[in-house]
């Protein structure tokens, strides 16, 4: 008699895997380091395709602090630099390598990349000068190869060879972009890219230090040379928090073009959208806390995008999910302070609508000048937008070619901040009450005149 055979279970066996998290680049802002170390990486390397197909010759883009500003730059930097080790493999991943021609653009042309956020600290402009020698002659060295070239004439060599020294003369310093651009245009038969990091860090640190006329003509020179008339200049690029333009910084240059958070071009490549925060949180098994992250670090509002922070996402998935004020714990808060401590009335008035939740309408005029702040109402909201600390409730509106913008504070995290300045302030001011319960009153809107 035969025996009934075994039915072979089709079920199958539950594996266990372990899956290995990346780590989180906290102020990892250098794209190679990133991918190399196989870190968490949101892919934004269709920046390259959209400043490529529709930005300017000259792009200007001003973004709040901590939203990736440098890392972009550097990502444009590995992915157009013609240099010895070839680049291409931190690229093959991403979205930008599934799309052939910019598989053709990779690492062809030459590329001076300068970050100028380390002008921030000078309390004077003997050492801003000199700080801003020493990142030129970094740059220089960078490039040292050309010494041994003979693209080079004797007195170039010096003059390169001085540079580095940090000897030359103020004059050959304001003119090293064109210098540099030039020297590496002969060498490589090819134009150049020249990226300029956080080009305002210097002119707030001068504002703020009291030496800001001599920063802003250097500048003028500096950018200038290197900018405009440049025959050497394939592309330049160049970002920062503010779009400071009247003080004629950009008006040399031949016609660039400056895209703000007004805009739509470029709103999604810096910061994150909600379904990249989404797939992060899932990632580090912290989906449930969407909610939380979102009312901490959501609401900017970059053209028509809406946009987290990205600091203090990553911060808060390195954190295990704590939601904190992490953006407003890495910076100071110079240039929002007396606006609301010491500002003009009209201007305390509507920030005290702001506060209590409600929206406030202004004009944000084309560009801002910092020399001018205490006299000119109108950049308090250009600086309080383009820094981060306000953001946008609507599109903006033109009127008489001016943008008429809804103003509000863009999440919690942001209003710790406000909440934070005024009860130093109030602690300060009222000594004889208490200053919760003042603060409370102007919050709610029942404003104490003093």
């Amino acid at each position: 008699m035969k025996q009934p055979q075994k039915k072979h279970s089709t079920r199958k066996k539950k594996v266990s895997v372990t899956v290995e998290r990346r780590p989180i680049p906290i102020a990892v802002d250098d794209f190679k380091e990133l991918i190399e170390s196989n870190y968490s990486y949101v892919d934004k390397t269709l920046f390259i395709q959209e400043l490529w197909e529709k930005g300017a010759k000259v792009s200007i883009i001003p973004r709040p602090r901590r939203f990736g500003k440098t890392l972009n730059m550097s990502t444009l930097r590995y992915f157009f630099e013609k240099s010895e080790k070839n680049n291409a493999h931190l690229f093959t991943n991403l979205k930008i390598w599934e799309i052939s021609k910019f598989r053709e653009l990779q690492g062809t042309y030459p590329v001076i990349f300068l970050t100028l956020k380390d002008l921030k600290n000078a309390l004077n402009w003997e050492s801003a000068l000199e700080k801003m020698k020493l990142i030129i002659a970094d740059e220089f060295k960078r490039h040292r190869y050309l010494l041994q070239s003979d693209v080079l004439y004797p007195e170039d060599k010096e003059l390169f060879q001085n540079i580095i020294n940090r000897t030359a003369s103020e004059g050959v310093y304001n003119r090293s972009l064109k210098y540099l651009s030039q020297y590496l245009s002969d060498f490589y038969k090819k134009r150049v890219i020249i990226l300029i990091d956080e080009y305002d860090a210097p002119l707030i640190n001068a504002h703020l230090h009291d030496f800001y006329e001599p920063m802003v003509s250097f500048m003028q020179v500096w950018l200038g040379a290197g900018l405009k008339g440049n025959s050497c200049l394939e592309r330049g690029v160049v970002t920062g928090i503010l779009r400071v333009t009247k003080e004629d910084l950009f008006s040399t240059l031949n016609n660039p073009k400056i895209y703000t958070v007004l805009q739509d071009l470029f709103a999604d490549k810096f910061g994150f959208l909600e379904e990249e925060v989404s797939a992060l949180l899932d990632e580090y098994g912290l989906t449930d806390q969407l909610e939380g992250v979102r009312k901490w670090y959501n609401g900017y509002r970059f053209g028509s995008k809406t946009i987290y922070n990205p600091w203090s996402v990553i911060n808060c998935i390195d954190s295990g999910g704590e939601l904190d004020p992490y953006w407003i714990n890495t910076g100071n808060t110079d240039l929002l302070e007396p606006f609301i401590t010491k500002g003009d009335a009209s201007v305390k008035s509507e920030l005290t609508k702001i506060i209590a939740g409600e929206e406030s309408i202004q004009e944000i005029p084309e560009g801002t000048t910092l020399s001018a702040l205490t006299d000119d109402g109108s950049s308090v909201w250009n600086i309080l937008l383009f820094s981060g600390y306000l953001t946008l409730a609507a599109p903006p509106v033109k009127e008489a070619g001016v943008p008429k913008c809804s103003l509000r504070i863009p999440n919690h995290e942001v209003y710790c901040i406000y909440k934070q300045i005024i009860e130093n302030w109030l602690n300060k001011k009222f000594t004889n009450q208490n200053p919760l319960k003042v603060l409370r009153s102007l919050v709610e809107g029942d404003i104490i005149q003093t």
